[in-house]
């Protein structure tokens, strides 16, 4: 019966056993938590580009089926978006002409659809002037220092631009907008494509 007490005394563990190896798990756990919550806000910025996107083929779709222009419109600094026709735009686009800045929280866009997941921002972008944006940004007097509109026309093309977002860690990503087939593409700065 000796044997048998030996081996029940072996097969537990003691209390300082036990502390070592939830000391290690706490150890381990503590230096993976940096890479598991950069790999979350990467996922949160990858869904936000993919939200750009998404916008940006209903604002395609929109104004092939309208039959009139339409806009995605954003600013930098702001998580929040709108797609609009851009004939109803353009008034709201001028409504801080006689404020030094405008602010989207004093405009009449609808920014009610779709904002950007928790800490992400647009940090920049551009939409490139061509002969026919030009044309209806002067034809409609839109004027804006703040807000950046990007065209889509009711042939399926649109303006070639770029739309830049990031993370609070610093992290950006670019959506690419190729202006003649109305396509967009998510260009990571460092990663390359996808």
């Amino acid at each position: 019966m000796s044997n048998r007490t030996t081996c029940t005394a072996r097969a537990g563990m003691t209390l300082v056993e036990l502390i070592l190896v939830i000391g290690l798990l706490a150890l381990v756990a503590s230096l993976m938590m940096p890479a598991v919550f950069r790999s979350l806000a990467n996922q949160k910025l990858d869904k936000a580009a993919d939200l750009v996107r998404s916008e940006m083929g209903r604002a395609r779709v929109l104004a092939i089926r309208t039959g009139k222009i339409h806009a995605l419109v954003y600013a930098p600094g702001d998580d929040r978006l709108a797609v609009e026709p851009f004939d109803s735009l353009a008034s709201k686009l001028d409504v801080g002409a006689n404020r030094t800045q405008v602010d989207t929280r004093e405009s009449d866009l609808d920014f009610s659809r779709e904002r950007l997941p928790r800490d992400i921002l647009f940090v920049g972008g551009e939409s490139k002037m061509d002969a026919r944006s030009a044309f209806e940004m002067a034809q409609s007097g839109a004027n804006s220092n703040r807000f950046i509109p990007v065209l889509f026309y009711p042939d399926g093309t649109s303006q070639d631009a770029r739309v830049v977002l990031a993370n609070r860690n610093g992290d950006v990503i670019m959506v690419a907008l190729r202006g003649l087939t109305g396509s967009s593409r998510v260009v990571r700065e460092m990663g390359g494509e996808r």
